[in-house]
């Protein structure tokens, strides 16, 4: 579906507190999904699909961030719709 608006994140687009093992990283990259964000701007767990990725070490952490942030959902005809999106996650971010 083409949407009048596409979504995008909500600020802050960083997310504290999003990795479990508090630990830093160190390893510079970027992982890239592609998702379903839902009406309410949250991103639909089961639809999130790695597309590509610097290291595969940065995956799990960059998928907990992502599900923990929020977006302005898309809209057609001013509504808000379910809209498949891609989104790039930085390491730098963390």
């Amino acid at each position: 579906m083409v949407v009048d608006v596409p979504p995008r994140l909500r600020p802050p687009a960083t997310v504290t507190g999003a990795r479990p093992d508090a630990q830093p990283i160190t390893i510079p990259g970027t992982v890239r999904f592609r998702l379903v964000v839902d009406t309410a701007g949250a991103a639909i767990p089961c639809s999130i699909r790695l597309v590509s990725t610097s290291d595969s070490t940065l995956v799990a952490p960059a998928r907990t961030i992502l599900l923990a942030a929020q977006f302005h959902p898309g809209r057609k005809g001013g509504r808000p719709v379910p809209t498949l999106i891609q989104e790039a996650i930085s390491a730098r971010a963390w």
